[in-house]
């Protein structure tokens, strides 16, 4: 099974971390090793054998990645820790944080897999290791709504423990709408006509995620700045020197960003923003 990460441990904390409607995440701190089949979500109750008899006294990651870059963090230097059991073969491992919240599952291996260690066996009382991990975020959720790079490695620092510094984007952010075609990064310099700009307050717009996905708590509405038709909107913050940029498509229905309208004219139209979801 591919890596699949806890929606209440991870997915839910990472959205709250964009739009800062909730406390920053708990940093990654242990792997425990397992046998048996890898559950469908980290939550689940491990089957099987652990190689660790305590989650928070298993493989230690605290501040054991390396500063991401291109949305990834690496193991710094090799983990290692006696085992607590004889277990064979291992299978999976699971990723907790400081507090002991199931976070991440992925497969083992000696060559290949989510987590590279010395042996797919472990006996007791022997020394067991880590050689290879990495923690990374992909820069799109799958569709068009595109992260921009200090977004990404924001939030992989967070769950790393390599800052304590959220994005905050959900407050005192700014919402442009443009026409054209969207550029392929959202690294990229907008491009087309600003049809209409959202300037957030201290208000958050986001509520709290559940279920992986966070709503707006409110419509935005702005009086067009530029005629054209609607196509793609940049969603910028900065906070502490650093500008984070998400970008995504805008419709009537079936696009990131839900307005009234896309047809805008300078001076005459109200844009209301009606929806606008984020889910990973």
């Amino acid at each position: 099974m591919a890596t699949t990460f806890s929606v209440t441990g991870f997915k839910n904390p990472t959205l709250n971390a964009i739009t800062g409607a909730s406390t920053l995440p708990v940093p990654i701190g242990w792997m425990n090793l397992h046998n048996g089949t890898q559950p469908v979500d980290p939550s689940t109750a491990v089957p099987g054998t652990q190689v660790f008899t305590t989650n928070t006294a298993s493989l230690p990651l605290t501040l054991g990645l390396t500063a991401a870059a291109g949305g990834v963090a690496s193991l710094n230097a090799v983990k290692s820790r006696a085992a607590d059991a004889t277990v064979s073969p291992l299978t999976f491992a699971r990723v907790f944080n400081t507090s002991g919240t199931a976070l991440i599952d992925c497969t083992v291996g000696t060559g290949s897999g989510g987590a590279i260690i010395n042996s797919l066996s472990s006996f007791l009382g022997v020394t067991h290791s880590l050689n290879q991990f990495s923690v990374k975020l992909p820069s799109t959720n799958g569709g068009t709504l595109l992260l921009g790079a200090t977004v990404i490695n924001r939030l992989v620092d967070l769950w790393t423990g390599l800052s304590a510094t959220g994005l905050t984007m959900g407050a005192s952010a700014q919402i442009d709408i443009y026409d054209g075609s969207a550029p392929a990064s959202a690294d990229l310099p907008a491009t087309g006509t600003l049809l209409a700009s959202f300037n957030g307050t201290s208000t958050n717009w986001f509520i709290a995620a559940s279920a992986g996905s966070t709503n707006l708590t409110s419509n935005p509405a702005s009086a067009a700045i530029g005629t054209g038709t609607a196509s793609y909107f940049r969603w910028y913050k900065t906070n502490s020197g650093v500008t984070f940029t998400i970008q995504g498509s805008v419709g009537t229905a079936g696009t990131d960003m839900i307005l009234n309208t896309t047809t805008l004219v300078s001076g005459v139209t109200t844009t209301v923003v009606q929806e606008l979801t984020l889910s990973i």
